[in-house]
């Protein structure tokens, strides 16, 4: 508390100290000092609370319905499982990283949004974000007004600012049948002044900084400066956020992909780095079938494989089970050499079996996710995962697989030699 204090009294300093006897160049110098403090102080107090802590991912809540305003509040604190919750399958969106860390990029963000709401001093304020037809209503400064805000009142807002095309909009004289006018129906307040701030992002999202005033003339272009420099540190935090999201993932997959290596280092062949193999993807993912299988490299035509693993309580696809490639998924990822995420095999206007075409049925399996198993730049075999969950793999959870395939191709180039080849001609 005593550091946010000492940052809010260095930009004001920084801001309005002016003194007549000292030079440009040294008040200059005072001012850039002052500024460098207090985004230093500020960056410490992010700085100190803001590494995620890494647990299992799941996939983030929608932040409402399309053309919704939902009010958020400061999380609770939550256990360290609810901390983590990103997907992988690209950039996060900002909605997303708000919720993460118990929404501390949030609780930075307001306080940017304060210090801007205390420098202007305007009766009401409002911070939003604008992800494509999404409107969430991060925080605001009402008082006692009992307001309920809905999602056109805002847009209604918004339209101002796009159709002029500028980022900062200020109008000083509002007619009483326009603009703010909507969003306090029914309350003895008419705004007189408003003031719009729209911070573009990535991906169709905005921020908003919407701050209102009773009296007309009450925003002035001179006071512009500091709001200003308190958007550039808000685009500074969420850079800077995703900066070390990205570190800490880059370094939780790094340690995985070690404790994979460490597991597979002790095998001294095929089978027992199989083993490890299977050990490691059972306890990474959720799954009612395991399945892998490989080439018989002997066998041109037709080209077929069988199955030297599985788990599974089906009476198809048991071990040793031999079936051509171009019968089913299974053998289309090795002939093909390519991953299949699919979110349910029973969807579509035909029946497609796993294995042979004397398959009738999936037994009630829905996800499908397989990957080719690869020696000297050669699909030889398939590892494939299958859950009675439609939708139940990612494509996460593709590339963690992939991960883990990659470090066990390599420890097969280093133990197995040529016994891959004999295991799948047996």
């Amino acid at each position: 508390m005593r550091n946010y204090i000492i940052a809010v009294v260095l930009f004001v300093l920084a801001a309005f100290f002016n003194v007549s006897f000292l030079g440009d160049t040294v008040l200059f110098i005072l001012k850039i000092v002052m500024f460098g403090g207090f985004v230093y102080l500020l960056y410490g107090i992010y700085a100190a609370q803001s590494a995620p802590t890494l647990s299992p991912a799941e996939e983030p809540h929608s932040p409402g319905a399309p053309g919704t305003v939902v009010e958020r509040e400061t999380p609770s604190p939550s256990s360290p499982e609810e901390n983590y919750k990103i997907p992988m399958e690209g950039p996060p969106s900002l909605s997303t990283l708000l919720s993460l860390q118990d929404g501390k990029l949030s609780v930075y963000l307001s306080r940017l949004f304060d210090i801007a709401f205390q420098f202007l001093h305007p009766q009401h304020g409002y911070f939003l974000l604008e992800e494509g037809s999404d409107l969430t209503l991060l925080t605001s400064r009402t008082g006692d007004l009992p307001l309920k805000p809905r999602s056109s009142d805002f847009k209604a807002i918004f339209s101002l600012i796009k159709n002029s095309d500028q980022n900062i909009l200020i109008e000083n004289h509002l007619r009483e049948d326009v603009h703010l006018n909507s969003l306090y129906d029914g309350i003895n307040y008419k705004p007189g002044s408003i003031y719009i701030q729209r911070m573009l992002l990535e991906n169709e999202t905005a921020l908003y900084w919407i701050f209102d005033a009773k009296s007309s003339g009450f925003f002035s272009a001179q006071d512009l400066d500091v709001p200003l420099k308190l958007e550039s540190l808000c685009r500074e935090t969420i850079q800077d956020f995703i900066f070390r999201l990205r570190f800490r993932i880059e370094s939780a997959r790094w340690e995985s992909e070690k404790a994979l290596y460490r597991s597979l280092l002790p095998a001294s062949g095929f089978d027992e780095a199989l083993e490890a193999l299977v050990e490691r993807i059972t306890e990474r993912f959720e799954a009612h079938k395991l399945t892998i299988a490989m080439k018989d490299l002997q066998e041109k035509f037709p080209p077929t494989a069988h199955i030297v693993k599985t788990i599974s309580m089906e009476e198809a696809g048991r071990e040793g089970q031999k079936f051509e490639l171009e019968d089913g998924l299974t053998g289309w990822v090795i002939s093909r050499d390519k991953m299949y995420l699919l979110d349910d095999i029973e969807k579509g206007e035909y029946f497609i079996p796993r294995f042979s075409k004397e398959e009738k049925t999936n037994y009630g399996l829905h996800a499908y996710l397989a990957l080719p198993l690869h020696y000297e730049d050669e699909a030889v075999g398939a590892v494939s995962l299958e859950h009675r969950e439609a939708k139940k793999y990612t494509a996460r959870d593709a590339r963690e697989l992939e991960e883990m395939v990659r470090v066990f191709e390599d420890v097969l180039k280093r133990t197995a030699g040529m016994k891959i080849k004999k295991e799948a001609d047996n």
